[in-house]
């Protein structure tokens, strides 16, 4: 009788604690545009440098806690995402795609200010694969080894509209190097500090409000 006491009070907690808003859990999807920065690559008669933005995209879910004015909200989701550069080797120069995709676990904490959500944290990323397109055969040995895990952060606004949805813009930044270097034909390779970052703007439906 004790246990089912127990049991029984703590779901009425969790009922009463999500019916009063202080929890919510959706569903959230959107567009990013990104570009990848890193100090020219080098190498006898090769160079590979940064050279403009990508779009990519990403979708996953949300939850949220809200006490005394503070929100915490951890999210995961599957993100694509890149930048474009120059590869060079001292005749022929060709533009490619860096793409990176990626599990992202960002953990804002945040507050209301006005209509909108000011929110700032960490986002700790995983990278699952990682490719460079568009370029042609003669510079199909160019690769990035790039690392495993990295960990930036996230700032920016959000707006809650209509109940259930809402909308966020975002700058996410890294903290720690995502590429270590570039192997090239031949077998050679150059040392790299490459750093992926974007602006995100993605759009959330709460199943749980």
């Amino acid at each position: 009788m004790k246990k089912f006491t127990l049991v029984l009070a703590a779901v009425l907690f969790a009922a009463t604690f999500a019916h009063a808003q202080f929890f919510t859990f959706g569903v959230k999807g959107g567009l990013s545009t990104s570009y990848v920065r890193f100090d020219n690559a080098t190498s006898g008669n090769y160079t590979i440098k940064d050279d403009g933005n990508s779009f990519g995209y990403h979708a996953g879910i949300f939850a949220k806690v809200s006490l005394l004015g503070i929100f915490v909200q951890p999210e995961f989701y599957y993100s694509e995402s890149g930048g474009d550069i120059k590869v060079s080797d001292g005749m022929i120069t060709e533009t490619g795609k860096i793409k990176y995709q990626k599990f992202d676990l960002p953990v804002m904490v945040g507050f209301k200010f006005l209509v909108f959500r000011v929110n700032a944290g960490p986002v700790f990323t995983l990278i699952l694969d990682q490719s460079i397109k568009d370029l042609p055969s003669a510079f199909k040995d160019v690769k990035q080894n790039y690392n495993d895990a990295t960990v930036g952060f996230q700032a920016g606004l959000g707006l809650d509209f209509l109940k259930r949805f809402t909308l966020d813009a975002r700058y996410e930044g890294n903290l720690s190097k995502l590429g270590k270097s570039f192997s090239l034909p031949g077998g050679g390779h150059v040392n790299s500090d490459l750093r992926n970052n974007q602006f995100i703007f993605s759009l959330g439906y709460k199943l749980i409000r």
